[in-house]
């Protein structure tokens, strides 16, 4: 080969309108026999033994996951075969001769981890995407078994509630298969409270490949779901069209359905702010079930939010709205949603357009579709501004790039959601 030209790795690399990330080769063809035997070894540890170090991202902290960085892979396959047989002599050549020509930090990724998610019961059921959970008896839990596989490994499973509380530590077991010295295999099994409210919990698994949380992952929901019928009279109840008068009281019923096993011993509570109430009765019905029969007496026939109750279960509050509040009979809106500074360096601010009042929150995704973060706030009939620092649930910095993000406002008359805009970060 002249000196002048590429070398067949080079050319690898360089070749128009396809090529190569990086190439690893040996700069001559005499080791024919012994290129085939190394070939196996790398094999071996790509697929069998991938190195073990600690991961990037929340779980750093664990040592022992096994990712494919491209030159771990080849430093430690070049190990196993100088601790071998084929220590001396033509392999010891062939081993100073191969190099590599590309990043030897990249990391490798053969795709998503694939996941299998069981729920135990009678029968026990295959999930995913998104399941309903409701409590078979008084214990008010649900036990998952989760299977995730991953070519490299897998880096970890977490478990977030509505707000973003990260609830892994307290309701998940992670274990290995029997013998296994590799995280391309890990098996988990998760107790799930299930409470008396209507909420949801999110289950992300991330293999070592993708291990931010801004990268795609495998996710479920698990739904639990309570749910509220009011009637007056023994007439159906519609808190957008009924006004209480001034003194008059108002006998209500409800019955509420809800995924936890409702127990005698359980306390429960209805409460208001606005209200007067007499004669509470509570019944509860079939574990799932609650019927509740009061009097409401409104002091003032107005109010600038309404008139609600709280039920409260086992200390688990429920806002049940029996008049709504008079600007929000309708459906509710949200006007023009501002964004400065965009792009944004480590602090930015929303401002949302909206006579609306409830609970609000800005959810962010990648440009890939992955969520990102989720931003809290409440609104109060009145323009909001909403300030971020640009940080995850975790308190984790969101990487440099491009972002979408709508905010979205639950009140007494609906849910408004906004139209889907881009933020940019560039710290």
């Amino acid at each position: 080969m002249a000196p002048q030209e590429r070398s067949i790795g080079e050319k690898l690399l360089l070749r128009p309108m396809s090529g190569a990330s990086a190439v690893y080769a040996s700069s001559g063809y005499e080791y024919i026999t012994h290129n085939r035997i190394f070939g196996e070894y790398i094999s071996r540890r790509w697929t069998q033994r991938p190195p073990a170090v600690r991961t990037v991202g929340p779980g750093a902290s664990a040592p022992g996951r096994s990712r494919w960085v491209l030159g771990e892979l080849m430093w430690a396959a070049e190990a196993d075969l100088a601790a071998s047989a084929y220590s001396t002599g033509a392999y010891s050549e062939m081993l100073a001769q191969y190099e590599l020509l590309g990043d030897p930090l990249m990391t490798l990724d053969g795709g998503e981890p694939v996941v299998a998610a069981t729920l135990h019961g009678e029968p026990d059921q295959v999930v995913s995407g998104s399941v309903e959970l409701a409590a078979l008896d008084a214990t008010n839990q649900r036990t998952l078994a989760i299977s995730a596989r991953d070519e490299a490994g897998i880096d970890r499973l977490e478990v977030f509630d509505d707000d973003g509380n990260n609830l892994t530590s307290a309701i998940v077991v992670e274990t290995l298969p029997a013998g296994a010295q590799t995280h391309q295999r890990v098996d988990y099994a998760l107790t799930v409270p299930v409470r008396p409210y209507d909420h949801t919990l999110t289950v992300r698994v991330y293999d070592t490949g993708a291990a931010l949380p801004t990268d795609r992952h495998w996710e479920l929901e698990l739904a639990m779901p309570q749910t509220t019928v009011l009637t007056v009279d023994g007439q159906a109840h519609d808190p957008q069209a009924f006004v209480f008068e001034t003194g008059v009281p108002v006998s209500f019923g409800a019955t509420v359905t809800t995924a936890a096993w409702l127990t005698p011993e359980m306390e429960l509570t209805l409460t208001s702010g606005t209200l007067t109430l007499t004669g509470v009765q509570f019944n509860l019905d079939k574990g799932h079930g609650l019927s509740l029969g009061f009097t409401a007496t409104a002091n003032e026939a107005g109010s600038a939010s309404g008139h609600s109750v709280t039920l409260g279960i086992d200390g688990n509050e429920t806002v049940i709205v029996l008049q709504a509040a008079p600007d929000d009979g309708g459906v509710i809106g949200i006007g023009r949603v501002l964004n400065y500074p965009n792009p944004m360096g480590e602090d930015t601010r929303f401002l949302v357009e909206t006579g609306a009042t409830g609970t609000g929150h800005i959810s962010l995704w990648s440009v890939a579709g992955s969520p990102v973060a989720r931003i809290g706030f409440s609104a109060d009939g009145d323009d909001t501004v909403i300030e971020w620092d640009g940080r995850d649930a975790h308190g984790d910095e969101l990487a440099n790039g491009t972002y979408l993000y709508r905010v979205e406002i639950e009140g007494h008359g609906g849910t408004a959601r906004s139209d889907v805009q881009r933020l940019v970060i560039m710290r």
